[in-house]
């Protein structure tokens, strides 16, 4: 997890990325930080890890019941609606296992992250269904 340093709301903000370098003192006008006041704090580059991981998964979700309601014949909505369990399940393990990566993740990266998860729920899914 990357550190970023914050100055406290009473201070000049810094420019983006400025660290303090080493000795450095801030201006006595400035005042005192507030008590407990962080200075550094944890950044992770996956913030929107959730958003766009579900967004991946519904976006997934709904390609697939367009398809198939195109393609088969009896597709129904209570089959989208047993499609969408393993689909929000696949997105909301891609994120959780997403959000806590070190490496900032591009946008067009999250549809093939969820993918393998939403498979392999759906295998689950189908595999219980299908077991006496």
């Amino acid at each position: 997890m990357a550190k970023r340093y914050q100055s406290p709301p009473t201070w000049p903000a810094p420019p983006p990325g400025w660290t303090p370098p080493p000795g450095w003192e801030p201006d006595p006008s400035w005042g005192p930080p507030p008590p407990g006041w962080q200075f550094w704090v944890v950044e992770r580059p996956n913030r929107r890890a959730f958003a766009w991981a579900l967004l991946a998964s519904l976006g997934w979700w709904v390609l697939l019941v367009v398809v198939l309601s195109l393609a088969v014949d009896g597709f129904t909505p209570e089959a989208a609606g047993a499609l969408l369990a393993s689909f929000l399940v696949g997105g909301l393990v891609a994120a959780l296992a997403v959000r806590w990566i070190s490496v900032g993740i591009p946008v067009w990266v999250y549809p093939f992250l969820v993918l393998p998860f939403v498979v392999f729920f759906r295998f689950l899914s189908v595999l219980g269904q299908t077991t006496p």
